[in-house]
C-alpha cells in the first residue's frame, strides 16, 4: 500500500500520466525516482508494515526506485556516478501500455547499495569506496544494465494493465508483454525475476470469450512461457486449460490490427509458433499444443521433457487435451469439408501427437490415459480403436486423416507396452479385428504386390501404419499364453474389404511374410540382413524398411506359434522351405540390434530371448 505522504504532491505532471490506468500503481518514471523519499525513511530503511503485505512486483517496484544511476559524463573522464540520483530529461506523459526510450533509461543500475549484491551481469556499485572501479566499468555494461531496468519498468507496467477490468487495455498490455517476451533476452530477465508465473496467474483469471484476440495473445504468451521455463510451475496449465475449454468453435478471429502485430510475433524464428502453417498461427489450440508437444518430445533435454510430461499428468493436462479431440472427431466424417474442418482435423492430429510424445517411455502418463474415460460409457483406449475404424472403413486416404490413423495407431501401442489393463482393454473392444482389417488394406490396396514385383517398393506411405499395427499385435502377444489364445481367438471383422478379410492373426501375418519373401522370384530369397551400425534411423527412404516389417512380422508369427504345436506345423507347410527358420533369423538380428542401441526394456529383452529359445528346440 501506498502512504499518504508518497502522493501529496500531485502537482507532479508524470504522477498522474503514469498511474493513469490504474489508482494508486506506483510510477517507475524517472520523474518519480528524483521525489523526495518520505519522513523518516532513508533509501536503505528496513522493511515497513506496508511492505509486509505488499505483492512482489510491488516490492520489486520499491528496490528499482532505489538503484543509482550511472551517467556519462561529457567530460573527458568518462562515466561519473552518483547514488541514488537520476540524470534524466522529463518523459511525456504515456498511455498504456507505453515505453520509455533506450537513452532514457539507460544506465541504471540493478542492485547498488551498499552490501546488496548486483542482480546484473556487471558487479558496478557507487558507494564512495569503489566509485573508482565503478568509473572504470564499460559504457556496454552499463548499457546493459540500463535495458534490463527499462525491460522491468515496461513488464510492472504492463503487469499493472493485466489486472484493469477492460478486454481493449488487458490486450494492449499483453501484447506490450509479448513483444518483450518474444526476445530471448527479454525473457531471461522476466524469467529471473519472477515475472511470468505472475502474468499467467494473472491471465488465467480471465474470461476469453468476448475477446478472441485475448485469447491469442494469452496462448502465444504460454507458449513463450513454455519455452523457457522448467519444471513447469504448479499453475502452468490452468491457463492452458481456460484457453483450451473457451475454444470450442475452433475458429482463428480477433481485431485486425492486433493480429498483424501477433502474426510478426509467432513469426520469429525461435517461437514454437513459426513451426505452424500461417493459416494456424493465429489459433489459440494451434499454439498451444505445438508448444506443449514441443516441450514433452524435446529429445536435447530429456529432464525438462519429463517434468513437462510429470506437469500435464499432474496438473490435468490430459483430460482437456481428450476433451478437444472429441470435439474435433466430427471433421472425420464430414461430408462437406471447409477450412473449418480442415482446422479441425489438424487440431485432432496435434492432440493426437501429443498424447503420442505424452505417453512414449512414461508407464506413468501411459497408465493414466489408459484409465482415462472421454465419454460416461467410452475409454480414452476404446475410442481410439473407434476412430481407427471409422478412418479404415472410408478407405486409405492421404493427408490429415493418415496422419491421425497414424498417430491414434502409435497411441494404442504406448498404452499396450507392457501394459496388462492396456492389453485386457484392446482384447475387449475389438481392436484385433480392427488392427488385421487395416493390414489387409494396407498389404492388398497400399501397392505392395506391384512394389515387389518391381522390386522397389516404396515404403514411404504406408510403412509406420503397418509397422504400428504389427507392434499392437507384438505387445498383446507377448503377455502370457492366456493372452495369445485369446489373440489366436480372434477374427477380422470383415465390415470393411470382405474381398480381402481373413481368418485371423496367423493367416493374415503368413500371407504378409509370405508376399515379403516369395513374390519377386522364382528362386528363395536372400537371408534378411539387419544392420547392426550404432543408432541406425528406419526411415521411408533407407535401405532395410522392408526388412523392419518383416522383422515385426516374425516376431508376431513366433509369439503366436510358441505355445501350439500344430500352429507351428502349419506355419512352417505354408512357408514352405525353409520354414521357421527365416523368421527366426529375423528374430535373432532384431534381438541382437535393439539391444545393442539400449532400446529394450529389460522385460521385453527377456521375452524376445525366451521366444527364441523356444523356436530354436526342437518341436
Amino acid at each position: 500500500m501506498m502512504s499518504a505522504e508518497c502522493i501529496e504532491d500531485s502537482s507532479d505532471p508524470y504522477f498522474f500520466g503514469d498511474c493513469a490506468h490504474a489508482a494508486g500503481a506506483v510510477s517507475l518514471s524517472p520523474a518519480r525516482l528524483t521525489r523526495p523519499l518520505p519522513p523518516g525513511r532513508t533509501a536503505w530503511s528496513p522493511p515497513q508494515e506496508e511492505d509486509r503485505h505488499a505483492s512482489p512486483e510491488r516490492l520489486l517496484q520499491r528496490k528499482i526506485s532505489q538503484e543509482t544511476v550511472v551517467f556519462r559524463s561529457r567530460s573527458p573522464k568518462g562515466l561519473q556516478c552518483a547514488p541514488n540520483k537520476a540524470i534524466h530529461p522529463p518523459r511525456p506523459t504515456r498511455t498504456v501500455p507505453g515505453k520509455r526510450s533506450t537513452k532514457q533509461a539507460a544506465m541504471l543500475v540493478l542492485g547498488a547499495g551498499k552490501g546488496q549484491r548486483s542482480t546484473g551481469p556487471s558487479a558496478l556499485t557507487t558507494t564512495p569506496g569503489n566509485a573508482k572501479a565503478a568509473a572504470a566499468g564499460t559504457v556496454m555494461e552499463a548499457q546493459e544494465l540500463g535495458e534490463q531496468v527499462r525491460w522491468l519498468d515496461d513488464a510492472l507496467y504492463s503487469l499493472d494493465g493485466l489486472r484493469i477490468r477492460d478486454a481493449s487495455v488487458q490486450s494492449a498490455s499483453l501484447l506490450s508483454l509479448l513483444e518483450l517476451s518474444a526476445r530471448p533476452a527479454t525473457l531471461a530477465v522476466m524469467k529471473q525475476h519472477g515475472l511470468l508465473p505472475l502474468i499467467l496467474e494473472t491471465a488465467g483469471t480471465w474470461q476469453f470469450t468476448a475477446s478472441p484476440t485475448l485469447k491469442i495473445c494469452a496462448a502465444l504468451f504460454w507458449a513463450h512461457y513454455c519455452a523457457a521455463v522448467s519444471p513447469p510451475g504448479p499453475g502452468t496449465f490452468a491457463l492452458f486449460t481456460r484457453i483450451l475449454q473457451e475454444s470450442a468453435d475452433l475458429g482463428p478471429s480477433g481485431e485486425p490490427g492486433a493480429l498483424v502485430s501477433l502474426e510478426r510475433l509467432a513469426s520469429a524464428p525461435h517461437s514454437s509458433a513459426s513451426r505452424l502453417p500461417s493459416s494456424l498461427r493465429r489459433d489459440a489450440p494451434a499454439l498451444l499444443l505445438q508448444a506443449l508437444t514441443e516441450r514433452v518430445e524435446d529429445q536435447n533435454d530429456a529432464a525438462a521433457a519429463l517434468a513437462w510430461k510429470e506437469g500435464l499428468r499432474c496438473q490435468g493436462g490430459f483430460g482437456i487435451v481428450a476433451q478437444t479431440m472429441l470435439l474435433c472427431v466430427g471433421a472425420l466424417t464430414d461430408t462437406s469439408p471447409s477450412e473449418d474442418t480442415v482446422r479441425c482435423l489438424w487440431t485432432l492430429h496435434r492432440s493426437l501427437v501429443l498424447f503420442e510424445a505424452a505417453t512414449f517411455a512414461c508407464p506413468e502418463n501411459a497408465g493414466e490415459a489408459c484409465a482415462m474415460q472421454v465419454t460416461s460409457r467410452c475409454t480414452l483406449l476404446a475410442w481410439l480403436v473407434q476412430m481407427v475404424a471409422t478412418l479404415a472403413s472410408q478407405g486409405l486416404r492421404l493427408g490429415l486423416k493418415k496422419d491421425c490413423m497414424r498417430c491414434a495407431i502409435s497411441v494404442l501401442v504406448n498404452l499396450s507396452q507392457n501394459s496388462q489393463a492396456g492389453c485386457e482393454q484392446l482384447l475387449g473392444c475389438g481392436a484385433v479385428g480392427t488392427v488385421l482389417d487395416l493390414i489387409t488394406l494396407v498389404v492388398q490396396d497400399g501397392g505392395l504386390d506391384e512394389g515387389l514385383a518391381k522390386d522397389n517398393w516404396d515404403l514411404e506411405t504406408w510403412l509406420d501404419e503397418l509397422c504400428g499395427c504389427l507392434g499392437l499385435l507384438v505387445n498383446i502377444a507377448e503377455h502370457g499364453p492366456d493372452f495369445r489364445a485369446q489373440l489366436r481367438a480372434c477374427a477380422s471383422s470383415e465390415d470393411i474389404h470382405a474381398a480381402h478379410a481373413h481368418s485371423g492373426v496367423l493367416q493374415c501375418v503368413l500371407e504378409l511374410l509370405k508376399r515379403l519373401h516369395g513374390s519377386t522370384a522364382s528362386e528363395p530369397a536372400a537371408p534378411v540382413e539387419i544392420s547392426c551400425a550404432p543408432a541406425p534411423e528406419f526411415t521411408s527412404s533407407a535401405p532395410g524398411a522392408k526388412d523392419l516389417i518383416v522383422m515385426y512380422a516374425s516376431i508376431l508369427l513366433g509369439f503366436v506359434v510358441m505355445d501350439d504345436s500344430s500352429l507351428r506345423q502349419h506355419a512352417e507347410e505354408i512357408l514352405s522351405d525353409p520354414g521357421l527358420r527365416r523368421p527366426i533369423q529375423s528374430i535373432r538380428l532384431a534381438l541382437r540390434f535393439y539391444s545393442g542401441t539400449g532400446a529394450l526394456m529389460q522385460e521385453n529383452e527377456q521375452n524376445l530371448t525366451a521366444l527364441l529359445q523356444s523356436l530354436e528346440a526342437e518341436p
